[in-house]
């Protein structure tokens, strides 16, 4: 372990990872460095760290315990994000796999594209018991062809920015009721 101060006081320092920065267009407050410490299971090494002040290149700077951030909630029962299941104020819940009106385990019954239709020429048959949905995804958030809880969503990527969440819905919500307002679309007759 590798060892500081002068031959009288030397003691070990503690181990760490190599840190991890934030970058700061992501950031709400300041910059960082992340650091894990490898500690006891009372953390002392940690609290002895904590308040210290070190230098990093030319700056001083003071070690701060990490505060947790467990993120913005994902509603399972309508897929937006902001809420938990339990605060869900939807009318119906809504599928991840397809953003239909349904719940995900209830997709192959109630989905149009794993049901079948008998009556359509050529008929279309359902989708075999046991296969999963073939069929493309949509996600209720942002459109694209993924789930509503795939890491390839530009939501899921903001999971952390509480604000962004804020900013896009009420986007929606505004283009939404801008779309309402419109007249409908009539024939002009002369």
């Amino acid at each position: 372990m590798p060892t500081g101060g002068s031959p009288k006081t030397q003691q070990p320092l503690p181990k760490f990872c190599p840190p991890a920065f934030t970058s700061r267009k992501k950031l709400l407050t300041h910059p960082g460095a992340y650091f894990n410490i490898w500690d006891s299971q009372s953390g002392s090494r940690t609290k002895e760290l904590i308040g210290k002040p070190f230098m990093f290149r030319t700056h001083k700077l003071v070690i701060e315990a990490a505060r947790a951030n467990p993120g913005t909630p994902l509603c399972t029962r309508c897929w937006r994000w902001g809420h938990p299941a339990i605060a869900c104020r939807a009318a119906q819940p809504k599928c991840a796999r397809c953003a239909g009106p349904h719940t995900e385990d209830q997709h192959r019954h109630h989905a149009g594209c794993c049901k079948g239709d008998a009556s359509a020429d050529p008929p279309v048959a359902p989708t075999p018991a046991g296969q999963p949905c073939p069929h493309t995804k949509r996600c209720p958030n942002c459109g694209r062809n993924h789930s509503a809880y795939e890491r390839a969503c530009k939501f899921w990527s903001h999971r952390f920015d509480r604000e962004w969440f804020v900013a896009k819905y009420a986007e929606v919500r505004a283009h939404r009721l801008a779309r309402l307002r419109r007249p409908p679309n009539h024939p002009h007759v002369d």
